[in-house]
């Protein structure tokens, strides 16, 4: 299934309080409901799918591979991103649904660019410890 999808249905099913135009939940409804995992085998983001053997993403219409080992750097990750953007045969929405899926599944923000530093990552590493975290379907991040 189409992890976003599974996301909003994890949001849209915790118990939701108004709160002066916004919604909150409580911490326990939060901590006792198990995230889905995106590093399930064959979890989707739209057309891209995830092969947690081989730590690939793959277009599904196009076939195109993305080796997700290789993207240990900023620089890497951004030159993937706009590689991929620049075929004829990828869509804005797909564009952006990698962008989801990378963002994800390697948290580049918090291994690679924040403060916008650029630092090296083995992202084999860290698919390698988030896979081991998951357990029938769900993440204990």
């Amino acid at each position: 299934m189409d992890y976003l999808v599974q996301m909003q249905q994890w949001e849209d099913a915790l118990p939701w309080e108004e709160n002066g135009g916004g919604r909150t939940s409580s911490a326990p409804d939060l901590l006792t409901r198990q995230l889905p995992s995106p590093f399930v085998d064959g979890t989707t983001f739209g057309p891209w799918r995830f092969d947690a053997t081989e730590l690939t993403l793959t277009h599904e219409r196009e076939g195109y591979e993305i080796d997700l080992e290789e993207l240990d750097s900023a620089g890497a990750l951004l030159d993937t991103l706009l590689q991929v953007s620049e075929n004829g045969w990828c869509s804005r929405e797909d564009a952006g649904l990698l962008l989801s899926a990378l963002t994800v599944l390697l948290d580049p923000q918090e291994r690679l660019c924040s403060f916008g530093g650029n630092r090296r990552s083995s992202a084999t590493g860290h698919l390698r410890e988030q896979i081991a975290k998951t357990h029938d379907g769900t993440w204990d991040r």
